[in-house]
């Protein structure tokens, strides 16, 4: 637990220029998750497409639970000419930023009421451009912070994302509401742009070996030496065992890895499964889409960066595990909400109470989760470990809740939102029960108590 000047040194903290460079990086996250999550979803529903489809167009944001099959080509994979020009990470964001921009576009002039498939095909790519870059942005997240501002971080990320969100979410919906979709996602595809701006002036991230690293590398080596294994032949396996094989192995030398990413894979099931038809239900309730923009995406603005920034606070103040049993406990609790909600009917009181809470409770839980995964990362493999990590957290929203539109075909709403409260009990208990394996005494991540002892004993 912290001090009263705890406090006060987790706020300032976010005054030091490299939370401005994440605050910046995050925007670009959130802007085109929210095109094809929230907005395009929205869309559908206005163009009378039903609930079990737009369901179903969850699975084109699979690609953010799929990463870490790729995310090793990131990692190390050096582009040519970008790569020495602007560095392993900035090379890659910049590349990405670009085709996410023309893929946006094209989306925007899609025509999903008449040509659905190919809105669904462009809407993948966004989502396979979009986890992508994720990958980039999580390494030089991790990488440029130190370990006392993770938690900061995290927070500065989560400002950032939900500001993205917000813009291509309320923004968006309100260019839509007036000039139409085409214009809408034309605007929208460059509201990536802060995240290259920053990279730009803040630089390329230093690389770090870590004393763990170090012990694998070196493992490859002589496992090479010993078979004469030499050459290009040489190269390309220790390329491989090093960015493929051994951020998984570093991982899972770890007590009880697999209950963490059980763990971390239902902790958000009940949000995901309440997400993913909010859209839908706001339709029926007659909601437009100024109302929408209004109650939802910009009414609902100032409770969510209060719980990001309490979010930080209470992850530095209160450490990992209380701060996400709290919050995880306020997210099951935000469903019930909507259930009142979907009683209501067309309430904007209604809706923005409900929309606060949620977005109050999300702010909180989210900074707590990147937090946490950040804090789980071996400093050598960021993109790797982070992509693998952040892919588990949104498996149940791609992929799982993707199925939810069959349940609100047969249930009503009340039944629909009280049955996502339920589903999101398992994650809390679970995270009680993998106390002791994945926190320290003082409810930090263990991998960062452990990286501290061995350096002290080393010293």
């Amino acid at each position: 637990m912290g001090t009263p000047d705890s406090l006060g040194r987790s706020l300032t903290v976010y005054l030091r220029p490299r939370q401005l460079v994440v605050l910046a990086l995050g925007i670009a996250q959130g802007a085109p998750f929210a095109l094809i999550a929230g907005t395009l979803t929205y869309w559908l529903s206005k163009l009378g497409v039903d609930k079990s489809t737009v369901g179903l167009f969850f699975l084109t944001g699979l690609s953010y639970s799929l990463k870490p099959v790729w995310s090793p080509l990131i990692d190390r994979v050096r582009l040519p000419f970008f790569g020495s020009k602007f560095g392993q990470r900035r090379s890659w964001l910049f590349l990405l930023q670009s085709l996410l921009i023309v893929a946006i576009i094209a989306l925007g002039h899609s025509n999903p009421g008449e040509r659905i498939g190919l809105a669904a095909v462009l809407a993948a790519l966004i989502g396979f451009l979009s986890a992508s870059q994720d990958i980039v942005i999580d390494a030089y997240r991790i990488e440029i912070l130190e370990d006392d501002e993770q938690g900061a971080g995290a927070a500065s990320i989560q400002f950032g994302w939900r500001v993205g969100a917000w813009l291509c979410g309320g923004v968006t919906l309100g260019i839509a509401g007036v000039w139409g979709y085409m214009a809408a996602y034309t605007v929208s595809a460059f509201f990536i742009l802060p995240g290259a701006v920053a990279a730009v002036l803040w630089g390329e991230p230093r690389s770090v070996e870590t004393p763990e690293a170090a012990r694998l590398r070196q493992g490859a080596e002589a496992f090479l030496a010993a078979r004469k294994i030499r050459g290009s032949t040489a190269e390309w396996v220790a390329w491989l065992q090093m960015a493929v094989v051994a951020p998984f192995v570093e991982f899972m030398k770890r007590p009880g890895w697999w209950l963490i990413l059980i763990f971390i894979l239902l902790f958000k099931f009940g949000d995901a499964v309440a997400a993913n038809q909010t859209s839908p239900l706001l339709v029926e309730l007659g909601f437009s889409e100024l109302e929408t923009a209004l109650g939802v995406k910009t009414a609902g603005l100032p409770p969510l960066f209060v719980g990001i920034a309490l979010g930080g606070s209470l992850y530095f103040i209160a450490g990992a595990y209380r701060s996400l049993l709290i919050t995880g406990a306020l997210m099951m609790l935000t469903n019930l909400m909507f259930v009142g909600l979907a009683a209501a009917g067309h309430s904007m009181p209604m809706l923005m109470a409900t929309i606060a809470f949620e977005n109050f409770a999300s702010g909180l839980g989210g900074t707590a989760v990147v937090a946490y995964l950040s804090g789980m990362c071996n400093r050598s493999f960021t993109a790797t470990q982070y992509a693998l990590l952040s892919a588990v957290t949104l498996i149940p929203r791609s992929l799982f809740a993707s199925f939810s539109g069959f349940l609100a075909e047969v249930v009503d709403w009340e039944t629909f939102f009280l049955i996502s409260t339920v589903v999101a009990l398992p994650g809390i208990l679970m995270l009680v029960a993998m106390r002791r394996i994945a926190f320290t005494a003082d409810g930090m991540p263990r991998l960062r108590h452990d990286a501290d002892s061995r350096e002290a004993a080393e010293f």
